[in-house]
């Protein structure tokens, strides 16, 4: 492991240590063992977090788990969602230097743990029970989700079911691919937006895309990349021509690109661009999932094609 990371993990780990034993910390700690049942730790509670999507679901199980005396507090601030987050990184920080990821992906997961250590006021709604925000950094603390920079990633594959929903000229091509170049339907990764929002730029994107690759190219039992979202669909771009970067790499390699469905009003496309919103509305836009499917020898032939991407 180098050096720097090496650095980053024991600097993550002290600052850890000291949150903990921070004043607005003091006593929560013996208040959760009180009333968790069975011994469970913060990981056993986060775990249980994670399993529940809908948001509504998952803020009345957590409250049920911890019970009465707990239960306003959750719902009012973000110091218990916290300690479970800085304990639960704690157990799991030792476990960073094993993983097969790149070096900045590592680094990238340290300064995560340290942004549950270091939250400011402003950022507290990140930390609701119902959030998809906190949903996405219970993983992150669980090593469930890695941080790329401009996107972050979770183990998945392709769906079985998902190829029904493709459009019938699509379905030889995909089948073929995944066959052929995948070389099965799993394990893959997933690239998923960050919790925090960021400003997607070119050449944040491209370095996303190559730690990623990089990643993959360490890791033995990963076929490629899947990514389902409106962000990648073809569609999308002709609204929004000025994000066609995102699937430039998968272009670049010989991915393959299609769409599945309409996308759902909630999934985003209607935030960050007035001019979408509006083509929307007026029926000149009409939002897809995009299917990317980018097989492993693609990814890892595109980021040695890419070395100005590797970082300092």
């Amino acid at each position: 492991m180098p050096a720097p990371v090496r650095d980053k993990i024991d600097e993550t780990r002290e600052s850890l240590n000291q949150a903990l034993v921070d004043p607005s910390f003091s006593d929560i700690g013996e208040r959760l063992r009180r009333v968790l049942a069975n011994r469970q730790s913060s990981a056993d509670v986060l775990r249980s977090v994670i399993s529940i999507r809908n948001g509504a679901s998952r803020s009345l199980a957590i409250t049920s788990a911890l019970g009465p005396e707990l239960t306003s507090e959750l719902e009012s601030g973000a110091l218990i969602q916290r300690y479970l987050l800085v304990q639960t990184a704690l157990s799991t920080v030792r476990q960073i230097d094993q993983l097969t990821v790149h070096p900045a992906v590592k680094r990238l997961i340290c300064s995560e743990f340290q942004f549950f250590c270091r939250t400011a006021a402003r950022d507290s709604d990140l930390f609701k029970l119902d959030s998809y925000s906190f949903w996405a950094s219970c993983k992150i603390a669980l090593l469930k989700r890695f941080p790329a920079g401009q996107y972050h990633w979770e183990l998945s594959g392709f769906p079985r079911s998902f190829f029904f929903k493709l459009p019938p000229r699509a379905m030889p091509r995909v089948a073929y691919f995944i066959a052929a170049h995948m070389k099965g339907f799993a394990p893959c990764i997933e690239p998923h937006m960050p919790a925090r929002s960021v400003l997607i730029l070119e050449r944040e994107s491209n370095k996303a895309w190559y730690r990623m690759a990089r990643s993959v190219e360490a890791d033995l039992r990963i076929n490629g990349l899947v990514a389902f979202s409106w962000l990648h669909s073809p569609d999308t771009f002709k609204a929004s021509p000025h994000l066609s970067f995102i699937n430039k790499p998968f272009v670049e390699s010989g991915g393959l690109i299609t769409t599945m469905g309409e996308a759902d009003k909630n999934s985003g496309f209607l935030t960050g661009s007035e001019h979408r919103k509006k083509l929307y509305e007026s029926g000149e836009f009409k939002p897809t999932h995009g299917v990317v499917l980018w097989s492993r020898q693609q990814m890892i032939r595109w980021a040695h094609a890419h070395p100005e991407l590797e970082d300092d």
